[in-house]
């Protein structure tokens, strides 16, 4: 982490006592924070094995560098400042936010209270009024983190459809004979499912991630901005269903063993690429309207010399109050944390779904008990549970009773 402190270093570049007291507050307060908010990172990790969100990785390399270029616009001030414990503040509220996640076993919440974090520690090392203008790296960020599992089916769900829907439109217009039933394309002599790996969520993060950079980048009126972010949504929507009829029509002449394997995911890539050239395209229709007339080059900013050599200024960082107060904080909140029960995951005694009586009222168990296949019990991850088939009389439909601890 840089600082816009006067540069403490020896006339061959070496770092004086004062520069090494700096970074190692630096340091002591990214490890305590690091070892707080380990829960968030396992989620992280877990969650970037996962098709959907295996961009993730290259999230904070890409904020990095994004960092690196908005620092090219700020020289170093030499002086104290005055303007740093707002960032304090911010640093405590992540750990806060980090501590409830926790509490709660939601690592999601403790993966965002680490973004919250960051940014705490840059405005401390630079101060209110030179790193607020850090923000663009820091939102960035968000795009490696996981949607939660409600929001995620949801938006899945609703991207199936929407797709499907829209791959049907497109086969009819080249007089594919179709029908569409939910998320199965009927093709007539075979039926094609529209899965949840389909709904084009794979492309819609990363694609997300590049047209926020895209919009950084730009140097154009806001509202030009606006559009190069917002279109990633639609571009990706409407990219997935021409994938989805391109299955259609590739399953209907050549046969379904032709979407599987390699020419599966050689068309994923295609629909990739293809994204990102209409965003440039987009970004090239958005010269017509730029009062500056100036050329794609020019309207994206894409210089890049300088930047590494930004990474020398994390020498100037001074063992500031806030810097160490922030390495207190961090301190303190392991310190506490380490002083919280660890009961709150301890299973309740309870009696097993086994005993479960075979009659509820005047309602009887039907048949034996029924067991999920291994896959959905896997998937389900519950360590006991109870289904089972209930009937009252003849003319009661049976209802089936699911029970999962």
């Amino acid at each position: 982490m840089a600082s816009s402190e006067t540069v403490t270093t020896s006339s061959r570049g070496m770092l004086t006592l004062t520069g090494m007291a700096g970074l190692f507050w630096l340091g002591i307060a990214a490890i305590a924070a690091g070892w707080f908010f380990m829960d968030g990172l396992d989620a992280l990790l877990r969650a970037w094995q996962l098709p959907e969100y295996s961009h993730g990785p290259l999230i904070p390399v890409l904020s990095a560098l994004m960092f690196l270029r908005e620092l090219k616009q700020y020289p170093a001030q030499p002086g104290p400042k005055s303007d740093r414990w707002p960032g304090v503040a911010v640093l405590a509220l992540a750990f806060v936010i980090g501590a409830l996640g926790k509490l709660a076993r939601i690592d999601d919440i403790v993966a965002y209270a680490t973004i919250i974090w960051v940014a705490g520690i840059l405005l401390i090392s630079f101060g209110w009024s030179t790193g607020k203008h850090f923000w663009p790296p820091v939102v960035h960020l968000v795009y490696m983190l996981p949607l939660p599992g409600v929001l995620y089916y949801k938006v899945s769900t609703s991207l199936q459809m929407i797709s499907s829907e829209l791959g049907v439109w497109f086969l009819k217009l080249l007089s594919v004979p179709v029908f569409l039933e939910g998320n199965i394309i009927d093709l007539g002599v075979m039926r094609l499912h529209v899965a949840e790996a389909c709904s084009g969520l794979r492309y819609l993060f990363p694609i997300l991630s590049f047209s926020y950079i895209f919009a950084v980048l730009y140097r154009g009126p806001k509202w030009h901005k606006a559009v190069l972010l917002l279109s990633a949504v639609p571009i990706t929507v409407v990219m997935n269903s021409v994938r989805i009829a391109m299955a259609g029509i590739i399953a209907n002449y050549y046969g379904i063993e032709w979407l599987e394997g390699f020419t599966h995911f050689f068309e994923g890539w295609v629909i990739f690429i293809a994204c990102i050239i209409l965003l440039f395209l987009l970004a090239r229709l958005m010269l017509f309207f730029h009062p500056g007339k100036p050329t794609l080059a020019d309207a994206l900013d894409l210089e890049t010399s300088g930047m590494i050599a930004q990474l020398s200024r994390i020498r100037l960082v001074m063992p500031s109050a806030a810097m160490i107060t922030a390495a207190i904080i961090g301190i303190a909140a392991l310190g506490a944390w380490q002083m919280v029960p660890d009961n709150r995951g301890m299973a309740p005694e309870r009696t097993p779904f086994a005993l479960f009586p075979r009659e509820l009222g005047a309602w009887q168990q039907r048949g034996p008990e029924e067991r999920l296949t291994p896959d959905i019990a896997k998937s389900l991850g519950a360590d006991d549970y109870r289904q089972v088939t209930l009937t009252l009389d003849r003319e009661t439909p049976p209802v089936g009773l699911f029970m999962a601890f």
